[in-house]
């Protein structure tokens, strides 16, 4: 079968159908509308940002919370440009961002025409905030660069990436061979020896730690359990927030940034940090001299050797290094020789239910005797709970689905007998003596109880070493942030446990929401971390809304921060999305005018004329209002999740403090 004439356009709208992308974000121009003339056809919805700045950013929420690369489509130069800065914030991130563009002709000349936005090298300028930037020379081509970015995004740290076609060959129809799709290639593994060792130092550490960021996000529920079976604190950067439920009792949440979180870390023996860089940017410091043995689980061989050098490195998967680690912890505390092998001689009784009553009563502070309704519990706990974050504030089942059951030693109210084999004397069994049958069956008794009760030891000193560390961790900086908290609890008091929450590189967002308005795994919190950029949190908020509909998404910003992409309000009023936006106005660039101050300058180029935000966002047809109590913020919130099109809602921050 002789293959189909196709144009430029037409072959990368159906190489992107292909790898299964079904939305896209940008802006069509005079040098794209043969991109844009195809995508209906192929499926692919479209959204219209107002910006492409706004494109980038809204393409880059819609990548994190899918776990989907993330498409925008300029048209040359200016355009181009304009989404510089969405890259590089997805870059920093480890976010797959895809850009497409046009490019100057096949055959362009060095030296410049006059063309349309023509520009020295669309490739060299994104080469400096992109993995890659691949300019094709072919129709052909096309397939086999978009098959290369879709590889990327799959198995290795993904990152975004610029295709760039040009003019020409964007119009001209060329017989194309079979699109190539990105092959199924699974990541490189850790050899067992490594993986080994770093079991034997989790499960033998005294103080334990783990550090996640973002790129732990696939581990959830194995670090969650890693977490219980270790009874270790559990500490977060941005991007890893809610990964463990920050309101579990062993977590410290967003704290990277505290010193005495990271004196706490100093201290630890073993620390298992997975996906994180361990960066300035998350500790808002040099790197954190650790005392102890350092085992980094990372998808990227470079992140073995920044900022801390791993002792024990382990390249892989995140998922499947962790199911590794965790299942060699458990596997060491039951093959342990002081570990016997024990069963349950009631009826009705199991060790989980035991088990599960033990770590309940820790949680819940209770340490007065058996629990012999483990299972009514557990029940009581989960509807204390409730569905989402409003009921946030109750402790959780530690010893829910996927938690480290125990049975080396005895339960209360449960009757424990030694399992001694078949418990026949036969042809091939000798018979035992009673005496010796009893004492080792004591023995063992005594050894189970030994383990058990410094099981228990462990897990309260890990849950006491966090709230200590909570305590201390907020008295840092119980002044500065008293203006935010009140106002967080009532944004927390609204949410859904799945709600999607954007922020802004604004005071509000890291000082405020990113240790103090705690989620949990449903939920999602997205910040644009190291590259630090201002605009985020609107698009961003957007690009999350345009693939959840159903899910509460809310924007929190500052008001400088805000105007950098405030015509993106636009857009959500004409998706009809509803979609709070949450805004501080400190009159202008708070945290530059605090460092001024800080520094002994007298503050220069930081206030800003106050502007009726909400009334922009009614002209844009949308909605504004502005709330100076907590319980008025929690009111308008409650509207606007339930009213199409954009509501802001100004917080005057002078009321805040």
């Amino acid at each position: 079968m002789s293959a189909m004439p196709l144009t430029g356009g037409e072959t990368v709208v159906r190489a992107l159908a292909l790898h299964g992308t079904v939305r896209a974000f940008g802006i069509p121009g005079t040098h794209n509308l043969e991109i844009y003339r195809h995508l209906a056809a192929y499926g692919i919805d479209h959204v219209t940002p107002r910006h492409e700045q706004g494109a980038g950013y809204a393409a880059d929420g819609y990548a994190r919370v899918t776990g989907r690369p993330g498409v925008a489509i300029t048209t040359t130069g200016p355009a181009l440009l304009n989404i510089a800065a969405a890259v590089g914030q997805a870059y920093s991130d480890s976010v797959p961002l895809l850009v497409v563009s046009p490019g100057m002709p096949l055959r362009h000349p060095r030296q410049a025409t006059g063309l349309l936005h023509e520009m020295r090298s669309q490739t060299e300028a994104l080469r400096g905030v992109a993995a890659f930037s691949h300019r094709v020379s072919s129709v052909d081509e096309i397939g086999t660069a978009v098959a290369r970015a879709f590889t990327l995004f799959t198995t290795e740290r993904p990152r975004p990436v610029h295709i760039e076609i040009p003019l020409d060959l964007l119009e001209s129809a060329e017989s194309v061979a079979p699109l190539r799709l990105s092959p199924a290639v699974r990541p490189a593994a850790p050899r067992s020896e490594q993986l080994a060792r770093a079991g034997e130092a989790l499960r033998t550490a005294s103080r334990p730690a783990l550090v996640l960021g973002g790129g732990a996000r696939g581990a959830a529920s194995e670090l969650c359990s890693l977490v219980e079976e270790l009874a270790a604190p559990v500490v977060t950067t941005a991007n890893g927030k809610g990964i463990v439920d920050e309101s579990h009792p062993l977590s410290l949440g967003v704290s990277l940034h505290s010193p005495a979180v990271q004196k706490w870390l100093a201290d630890c023996d073993v620390v298992l940090a997975v996906g994180t860089e361990l960066a300035e940017s998350d500790l808002w410091s040099e790197p954190v001299p650790l005392g102890g043995t350092l085992v980094r689980v990372d998808l990227d061989p470079a992140q073995m050797y920044a900022g801390n050098p791993a002792h024990i490195p382990l390249v892989g998967d995140a998922r499947e290094i962790v199911s590794a680690l965790l299942g060699a912890c458990r596997e060491g505390r039951s093959g342990s020789p002081a570990a016997p092998s024990l069963r349950l001689a009631t009826g009705g009784g199991t060790a989980a239910g035991a088990h599960r009553a033990v770590e309940l009563r820790l949680v819940r502070g209770d340490e007065s005797g058996p629990d012999t309704g483990a299972a009514e519990g557990a029940e009581a706990a989960e509807d204390r709970r409730g569905p989402g974050l409003r009921a946030a504030d109750a402790k959780p089942d530690v010893a829910g689905p996927g938690a480290v059951i125990d049975t080396s030693g005895p339960q209360a109210g449960v009757d424990v007998v030694a399992d001694r084999g078949s418990g026949t004397a036969g042809a091939d069994h000798e018979p035992r003596d009673a005496t010796a049958d009893h004492r080792m069956g004591v023995a063992e008794h005594r050894t189970g109880v030994a383990q058990h009760r410094t099981g228990v030891a462990e897990h309260r000193t890990g849950v006491a070493a966090v709230a200590e560390l909570r305590v201390a961790r907020d008295g840092e900086t119980r002044e500065r942030d008293a203006r935010w908290l009140p106002y967080l609890h009532a944004i927390r008091s609204v949410l859904d446990a799945d709600a999607v929450i954007t922020s802004d590189s604004a005071q509000c967002c890291y000082y405020g929401a990113l240790p103090h308005l705690p989620i949990g795994p449903d939920a999602r919190y997205l910040h644009p971390t190291g590259f630090g950029t201002l605009g985020y949190a609107l698009p961003a908020a957007i690009g999350a809304k345009s693939a959840h509909p159903d899910r509460q998404v809310l924007a929190l910003s500052g008001d400088g921060g805000l105007q950098f992409s405030i015509q993106e309000l636009a857009t959500a009023a004409q998706l009809r999305l509803p979609l709070p936006v949450v805004v501080f106005d400190n009159g202008g660039y708070g945290e530059i005018r605090d460092e001024m101050a800080a520094r002994g300058d007298t503050p220069a180029a930081v206030d800003l004329a106050p502007v009726d935000l909400p009334g922009i966002a009614r002209a844009y047809g949308g909605h504004g209002t502005s709330a100076t109590t907590p319980e008025a913020l929690a009111a308008a919130l409650t509207r606007a999740f339930a009213t199409p099109g954009p509501t802001v809602i100004t917080v005057p921050e002078e009321t805040s403090r």
